[in-house]
């Protein structure tokens, strides 16, 4: 059946009604009727697919994986042979739709280009109006807390609902001004704790960059924990330096002249026994300066390290 559309513009003062009729230009189009004997087609399918009846996972997991491929092929070959007749079927019907669609869309691209360029014109409009706002309600912010303004900016304040067309200027300039208002009270809150805060600059910084009591109240919290932690490592670290220094040598008792003694005899004794050999020892002894010139002096006096090699040893004690 043949059907005519009438197409329409709505008349507004610039332009007249238009109306599509008998003998203007019109869209003619037969709706396209598509048969085909389905229950043909099921009782196929179903005599089809009769041999995959019953079928299970667990059967299919336990079939050889030859087989497996053959039979889903086999599926497959199935729907795809059904399912051609369907897009064969859509193809052609969808044909002249896009024929015609294109068509259209080339009729009214100027008219998209109007539109585009209206739409251009409405935001532009939008944009000049809520900048117009936006500076209004900045005025007012600056002249109600000058000496806030230049640590909060107006940026930090803002609503953005602020500039739409709803609420008005005086109401949003009011919802600024209790905004303004509640800084000023929780910063008033805020100094009340600073004096008893380790980290008093920063937690006010904090409060002025995010205009939240809680925000600088847990970052000063944050702070002395960490300094803490900082404090204990610091003393863990020491502790364990000072324990791995070596305790002092005592200091070793004056000898005495029986000491001298004992020794110019022992050695009076080897010399007149059998003459020692000379060896190389080396001794490593804590001694005060004045203990020093005692050991030199005992060395000399009783004959130990005589020689010339020796000497220039003493000498370099």
């Amino acid at each position: 059946m043949t059907e005519k559309l009438k197409a329409e513009v709505v008349e507004t003062t610039a332009i007249e009604k238009f109306e599509v009729a008998h003998g203007a230009p019109a869209i003619e189009f037969s709706p396209a009727v598509i048969t085909a004997d389905f229950d043909a087609m099921a009782t196929a399918l179903d005599k089809l697919m009769e041999p995959y009846e019953g079928m299970t996972l667990e059967a299919l997991v336990e079939m050889p994986e030859k087989e497996l491929k053959a039979v889903r092929a086999n599926v497959n070959s199935i729907i795809k042979n059904v399912d051609g007749a369907r897009k064969a079927v859509k193809k052609a019907y969808s044909e002249p739709l896009k024929a015609f669609e294109e068509r259209v869309n080339t009729l009214l691209a100027p008219a998209h280009e109007k539109a585009d360029m209206l739409a251009s014109a409405v935001n532009e409009k939008e944009r000049l109006r809520k900048a117009a706002k936006y500076e209004q309600i900045e005025d007012a912010y600056l002249e109600y807390a000058p000496a806030l303004a230049p640590v909060v900016t107006f940026e930090q304040l803002l609503d953005p609902k602020w500039l739409n067309k709803t609420p008005s200027l005086p109401k949003a300039i009011e919802e600024l001004y209790a905004k303004v208002d509640e800084i000023a009270a929780n910063w008033e809150a805020l100094k009340k704790q600073l004096p008893s805060m380790k980290f008093a600059q920063e937690a006010e910084a904090e409060f002025f960059r995010t205009l939240d009591l809680g925000a600088a109240i847990s970052l000063n919290s944050a702070r002395e924990a960490e300094q803490e932690r900082i404090e204990a490592m610091r003393a863990e670290v020491e502790a364990n330096r000072q324990a791995q220094i070596p305790e002092p040598m005592p200091e070793p008792e004056p000898t005495t002249e029986a000491d001298y003694s004992a020794v110019s005899k022992a050695v009076q004794h080897a010399e007149e026994v059998e003459p020692d050999p000379a060896i190389k020892y080396r001794l490593t002894i804590w001694l005060t300066p004045t203990e020093r010139e005692a050991l030199k002096g005992w060395l000399t006096d009783t004959g130990i390290g005589t020689t010339d090699g020796h000497k220039r040893i003493l000498e370099a004690v």
